[in-house]
């Protein structure tokens, strides 16, 4: 009837989609504990700085082994029964790390940690993907990250609070409790008969629409990881302490707080004006955080970082679905997700070796330089509209 009226919009909000909204933040936010205080669990154990950035690349590397596996995988079996493998073994690991021992026991469960994390987010990715309406697809992704975005403010303060006196096991038991909460929201979701489903054949196999995306957030990703494992360290370092995480709080703000526009900024001017000036400002930012000493200065740097990757992240992941056709969303999720992933592993190892022979200003320029190039060669090819599709001629 009214869903009908000629000009309406078509309804964003439905039960779906407020569910999936709410399994994402929970799981996100057992899964964000761990990035303000899981570096020092790390070096307690005994590692420098290189050995943290392998371990911390762990996951990722996990993730980007399983994701393309788990694309097919999500369009043969359904979106549902992933997202609840996922977020069981998210608890599991989450867990184990209770009785972890050495090391070497310690990078097993990580890697546990990354097939659930790589299942659980696909999978939700694709379920949100489903539920919304094609042409509201960039303002769906702007808000379903606004409650991951949520999930990074909580999640590190908590973790920090948890973790007081370098005290780990209260993080890891509400580490656990977060997805198995998760779960439980998850189980009464049903989803949709689609085409093109089948049986699944075990194959490693990326989407070839979705790789322009994809290289584009690999930059993104690569610096989002340089805060995520090594702004905690560098900023101790500095004598800021605890107060760091009044970072996470701050730079979630700012992306709830604009999330939404950029989404529909990308649906009604197309995507260059959200990934532009989200591509600059993560640059830019990255560049001041080396001349971050005090508390205001790191505040701002959570408002350019914020901005920057409230804009670029959502756009590419907007950009990957409206490229596919829905039989192969999963598939090209996937794909997706194995450059973030991938953005994470490489900038993990890479930053950690760079900071363990060098510096962190280094490393955080490195970071800034990356994103630059995938600036450049995002303009450089937005001119030649490489698909065909109106939103390429965004110039």
């Amino acid at each position: 009837m009214a869903a009908g009226r000629a000009g309406e919009r078509p309804r964003l909000w439905t039960a779906a989609y407020v569910r999936l909204d709410l399994v994402s933040f929970a799981f996100f936010t057992g899964f964000y504990l761990y990035t303000s205080t899981f570096q020092f669990f790390v070096l307690d154990r005994g590692a420098d700085v290189a050995d943290l950035g392998l371990v911390l690349a762990v996951l990722t590397l996990t993730a980007v082994g399983v994701r393309p596996l788990i694309g097919p995988l999500l369009d043969a079996a359904g979106r549902r029964p992933v997202l609840l493998t996922g977020l069981a073994a998210m608890a599991a690991a989450s867990l184990l790390y209770l009785v972890s021992g050495p090391l070497w026991q310690v990078v097993l469960i990580r890697m546990l940690q990354g097939v659930g994390w790589s299942m659980s987010t696909t999978a939700a990715s694709t379920f949100i993907a489903d539920v919304v309406p094609p042409s509201r697809q960039g303002e769906a992704m702007g808000f379903y990250s606004n409650f991951t975005d949520l999930a990074m403010a909580v999640g590190p303060f908590l973790g920090v609070y948890l973790s007081r006196g370098d005290r780990f096991a209260p993080l890891f038991w509400a580490g656990g409790a977060w997805p198995l909460a998760a779960l439980l929201l998850a189980a009464g979701l049903r989803e949709r008969r689609r085409p093109g489903g089948g049986r699944w054949r075990i194959r490693f196999r990326l989407e070839p629409r979705a790789l322009w995306p994809a290289g584009v957030l690999f930059a993104v990703t690569f610096a989002y990881a340089a805060v995520l494992g090594y702004l905690p360290p560098f900023l101790r370092g500095r004598g800021l302490g605890p107060g760091y995480a009044d970072f996470y709080v701050a730079y979630a703000a700012v992306l709830l707080l604009t999330r939404g526009l950029w989404g529909r900024l990308y649906d009604a001017r197309g995507r260059a004006w959200a990934l532009v000036p989200g591509l600059v400002l993560v640059a830019g930012s990255m560049l001041w955080l080396p001349a971050v000493h005090r508390l205001p200065g790191l505040l701002l740097f959570a408002v350019l970082f914020g901005l920057g990757f409230g804009a670029a992240q959502p756009a590419t992941l907007a950009w990957t679905v409206e490229r596919v056709p829905s039989a192969v969303r999963g598939q090209a999720i996937g794909t997706y997700y194995t450059a973030f992933d991938g953005g994470m592993a490489v900038a993990y190892a890479g930053i950690g070796a760079v900071i363990a022979h060098s510096s962190y200003p280094v490393g955080f320029t490195l970071t800034s330089a990356v994103v630059g190039l995938a600036l450049a060669a995002f303009l450089a090819a937005g001119r030649r509209a490489p698909d065909g599709s109106a939103k390429e001629e965004d110039r």
